[in-house]
């Protein structure tokens, strides 16, 4: 990529020292509109820039302990407001889980109140935000019923088209669906099924073979979140997983099936294991910091054995919660 030529100084220095300026944005347009208002106002003083984005950042963690204390009681705001990957990586770092999870959780209270065009609006907001929750629509349409879920997903669907409509001009749009589509063939970090699968392609037939594995793990993913959706109780089924549950675990599907899990990304399974007090997400949200040792010393540098700890300890308790949830041995069941 190249910048325009009516670029300034700052705006070159900025672009020369992005550690992706080889791509294209994937930042959907709640993301863009909050990254403009911080460049307009901050001109070339990015200290103000930044702390334009911590400050918004920061009402929207006061919004997601709102309805996180709403939804789910006084105990859950503790485990998450006091959580140190909340608090380092949203207003911190300035990743915008943030506003991606204020919109979700008001959409999901919202939704509870029955309140459905505006959960709609809000679920549109979470979309435009960070595209992840794009993952969940079939989930809804199940909880809400095959005719209220298509009015319901269709109402986002229009909200979600114009909030992008802005960014729908020349190239843009083909742009960012290349940066996706990179994200799933060439991009890797802390990944476990990934990583695995690689290495066993490798061992057979020695090439690296992670180009071709990324998109059958989104297959994956897929197939795995219509499963959930099958076994999940609608308004009429009295057996099967909570919706709740059913989120929770898409969610942690999706990332155990990633190319790229940076640490930002376990605050989403965090905020949604709340609704049934798990404790797999919050144990992930401390073992996700060994992903930091590859950072050591300033330079890049992926320390396996780390990864395996990590993923070790986390499919362990996984495993045994979700044992003692099923046996019947747990205070909470899925």
């Amino acid at each position: 990529l190249q910048m325009h030529p009516d670029a300034g100084y700052f705006d070159r220095f900025l672009f020369e020292n992005m550690n992706s300026g080889g791509y294209y944005t994937v930042y959907p347009p709640v993301s863009q509109a909050i990254f403009a208002f911080a460049a307009f106002f901050g001109q070339t003083r990015l200290h103000l820039a930044v702390f334009l984005i911590k400050i918004i950042l920061f009402c929207f963690e006061l919004g997601s302990l709102y309805w996180i204390h709403r939804l789910y009681g006084k105990k859950a705001v503790l485990v998450y407001a006091l959580n140190p990957l909340a608090i380092v990586e949203i207003t911190g770092n300035c990743h915008f889980e943030g506003a991606m999870l204020f919109f979700l959780l008001a959409s999901l209270g919202t939704l509870e109140q029955n309140k459905k065009g505006l959960s709609a609006v809000l679920l549109a907001l979470s979309i435009a935000s960070k595209l992840i929750p794009l993952l969940f629509w079939p989930l809804i349409w199940r909880k809400m019923g095959l005719k209220n879920g298509f009015i319901y997903l269709a109402q986002a669907g229009v909200w979600v088209f114009l909030l992008f409509l802005p960014l729908i001009r020349g190239d843009l749009m083909l742009h960012m669906a290349s940066s996706i589509n990179l994200y799933f063939q060439q991009f890797q970090f802390n990944a476990s099924s990934y990583y695995l699968a690689v290495q066993i392609g490798y061992w057979k037939t020695g090439w690296n073979i992670g180009s071709k594995i990324g998109p059958w793990l989104a297959v994956a993913v897929f197939l795995g979140i219509l499963f959930l959706t099958f076994i999940q109780k609608d308004g009429q089924q009295k057996r099967g997983i909570r919706f709740e549950t059913a989120l929770l675990l898409a969610a942690f599907l999706h990332l155990c099936m990633a190319t790229t899990v940076h640490p930002w990304y376990v605050l989403l399974p965090l905020a949604l294991s709340l609704s049934g007090n798990w404790w797999f997400p919050v144990c992930w949200s401390f073992l996700v910091v060994f992903s930091y040792s590859h950072y050591s010393n300033g330079i890049y540098l992926e320390k396996y054995p780390w990864i395996v700890a990590e993923y070790f300890l986390l499919y362990l308790i996984f495993l045994v919660e979700m044992f003692l949830r099923i046996s019947g041995r747990w205070l909470h069941r899925p």
